[in-house]
């Protein structure tokens, strides 16, 4: 089936599949409820992707290492893997508040691949298949994104039974 897409719904998207229909409706269904862009509550300059230590830098001990694996609908499961207490300088630090979602290629994996930063995590190194976001006002806005990125409305599945 080809879906026709009017000039005034083209915007900035990531990929084709962002023009179908179930994303559109989504989306128009979002502006009628007053949505704001997720980049207007972001702080861009901190918000980014992990780093990438070298496979042969995976420790049992020394700076635990965010994966996305380990993230779980909000939580940060219990670290396993550890890297070299030098990465503690890199800019992919996770601070209490900051949101890490699993990216795979230019795809969010879905609300499972979310988790909010706790006080537990502070100070944590995440890797590159985590992007984070750090919002202005990390105790709403934050907190809200994970209540957000469990509803239907985040990541569009087409099992009805959600």
């Amino acid at each position: 089936m080809i879906n026709i897409i009017k000039p005034e719904f083209l915007g900035n998207r990531l990929d084709a599949d962002f023009y179908k229909q179930d994303f559109i409706d989504n989306e128009l269904i979002l502006n009628n409820f007053g949505s704001v862009s997720l980049n207007s509550l972001i702080d861009i300059k901190k918000s980014g992707y992990g780093a990438l230590p070298k496979s042969d830098e995976y420790l049992d001990n020394g700076l635990p290492l965010i994966r996305g694996g380990d993230l779980s609908y909000g939580y940060i499961q219990e670290i396993g893997v550890f890297v070299p207490k030098y990465y503690k300088d890199s800019r992919a630090i996770a601070k209490t508040g900051d949101i890490l979602i699993l990216i795979k290629g230019a795809c969010i994996d879905g609300p499972e691949g979310v988790a909010r930063v706790s006080e537990c995590e502070n100070g944590y190194l995440y890797n590159g298949s985590c992007y984070r976001l750090s919002f202005k006002n990390k105790d709403l806005d934050g907190r809200f994104f994970i209540a957000y990125s469990q509803t239907k409305f985040f990541f569009f599945v087409h099992d009805k039974k959600r």
